[in-house]
């Protein structure tokens, strides 16, 4: 609480932001905070770790044994930690196949779709904290072909996701699919906090004319379009804007922005791993080297990008996969807007 406090003194003291701003990085740190005391209490990781093992399916969840005197006690997770492989691919003392490399990639991506894109219709428990340190693979796993190669751990950071928020996410992939830019600036003004002086409809005004712009001019150019690939943009605006979305929200995107950034931290590293194994090195002045780390450098490049493709797509089909999971009375309910455009 005491570095709490630190921080929001440092921002009153910013002659550089205004007033707004300010407001704005106050509220964040207030919001970080938050999750920093959930993280510290032993007694609820040991609950959310027994919650998350009921609704983890493609991973191992670390088992606790108990909480005692401010100890947590739980069992060993099998492997290394994806921190430690990533060191020890580094310095050539473990070897991975492009293949094997590649597998995990994609198991890692099943992980992740599990944790953050599956809808639970009633409700599940998300881990909000999957980086490189709280991750462990079972090599010996991996290299026998099973699945069950990954174990998570630390699950002091959860975000909890009830039935009525989990009905809300599976509405946004409709208004995704209808283009609604209405509904989608809705969607992520709900719970959302305001800067002083804007109101709901000033806010509202300003996210459906951003998003039009994105969604249909012809300079923006978006990908494979998913929940999260949209409340990326809309995240973007809102920061424009000084809006803070929700604190659900913005804890789900942060989680998410973290773990994508672990997955493609691992491969990059193993892209990397790669070219240091060609013995191409940076000081290298032989033309026909150069020539050949250019090359090579193209191609691991181009396959970062069809990676990367390749998840928005499987995120994709799990959120259609999810429209499935609407009551009927909620169907009825998802009408698109009166000025929603033709598709």
């Amino acid at each position: 609480m005491q570095d709490k406090e630190s921080f929001l003194k440092m921002i009153d003291g910013l002659t550089d932001r205004s007033d707004k701003e300010k407001e704005f990085l106050k509220k964040n740190i207030e919001s970080i905070a938050q999750g920093v005391l959930q993280e510290v209490d032993l007694k609820n990781e040991m609950t959310a770790a027994q919650a998350l093992e009921k609704v983890t399916k493609k991973a191992r969840v670390v088992k606790p044994i108990e909480v005692k005197n401010n100890i947590y006690l739980m069992e060993k997770a099998d492997g290394i930690s994806l921190q430690n492989l990533l060191k020890e691919i580094d310095s050539d003392s473990i070897e991975l196949s492009e293949a094997e490399a590649k597998k995990l990639i994609n198991l890692y991506q099943d992980v992740l779709i599990e944790q953050f894109s599956k809808v639970n219709a009633d409700g599940k428990i998300i881990h909000g904290d999957i980086h490189p340190g709280n991750i462990f693979i079972d090599l010996d796993a991996l290299k026998a072909g099973r699945k069950d190669c990954f174990t998570l751990i630390d699950t002091g950071n959860t975000i909890v996701q009830n039935p009525k928020s989990a009905i809300r996410f599976i509405n946004l992939t409709k208004y995704i699919a209808d283009a609604d830019v209405s509904n989608i600036a809705k969607f992520v003004l709900e719970g959302a906090k305001l800067p002083e002086g804007m109101t709901y409809d000033k806010a509202y005004e300003e996210i459906s004319k951003e998003l039009k712009a994105a969604f249909f001019d012809t300079k923006t150019k978006i990908g494979p379009v998913t929940n999260d690939s949209i409340l990326g943009i809309t995240d973007s605006i809102m920061q424009k804007l000084n809006i803070i979305p929700s604190d659900t929200q913005g804890n789900l995107m942060k989680s998410k922005h973290s773990a994508d950034n672990s997955l493609y931290g691992f491969y990059e590293s193993f892209l990397k791993a790669v070219l240091k194994s060609k013995n191409l090195s940076e000081n290298e002045i032989n033309e026909a080297g150069i020539k050949e780390k250019l090359k090579l450098s193209a191609k691991l490049g181009k396959d970062m990008a069809v990676m990367q493709t390749k998840n928005a797509v499987k995120k994709g089909f799990q959120e259609r996969k999810n429209l499935a999971l609407l009551p009927p009375a909620e169907r009825i309910k998802i009408k698109r807007s009166p000025d929603a455009p033709d598709k």
